[in-house]
């Protein structure tokens, strides 16, 4: 993590954008999945090609922290004790992603790309797919956690 964050100031919050993905994710997302998310700003209406960032990129500002496996094309941890790790300390260490994710896919919802586009072409785009189960999930936590504090 100190050589993540020993990086300029951009390239230090696209690792750990990375990180938190990766990290947040409920399944490995590929390769394209994660370019998509690491390429949303809110107030985008366009999906900025020039964004995408290669996978070795994304290896390098992460100090190897991920990999990209060949074979499936899936971005994951580098160890499953790197993934232990971060599950240990990811709501200290990125304690406002869950909002972000909600944020990401709020955006990825309203690209122009998207305004003409069926029911059926959305759900058939699987890295939106992956932002709506991400954010139904931190939705349903956040229910559940509420409503468990409410009758304590």
């Amino acid at each position: 993590m100190v050589r993540t964050e020993n990086q300029e100031p951009d390239r230090e919050r696209l690792a750990l954008k990375t990180l938190a993905w990766v990290n947040y994710a409920f399944r490995s997302l590929s390769l394209r999945e994660l370019q998509h998310a690491l390429a949303i700003e809110p107030g985008y209406t366009e999906l900025d090609e020039e964004l995408m960032i290669d996978g070795q990129s994304i290896t390098a500002l992460c100090a190897g922290l991920v990999v990209v496996d060949q074979g499936t094309n899936q971005v994951t941890l580098v160890h499953y004790s790197t993934k232990h790790y971060f599950a240990e300390i990811r709501h200290v260490r990125f304690p406002h992603f869950r909002a972000s994710i909600t944020l990401s896919c709020a955006t990825y919802l309203t690209l122009m790309a998207l305004v003409n586009a069926s029911i059926w072409t959305w759900f058939s785009n699987s890295h939106l797919r992956v932002m709506l189960h991400s954010t139904w999930e931190t939705t349903q936590d956040k229910i559940q956690k509420t409503h468990w504090s409410r009758q304590s």
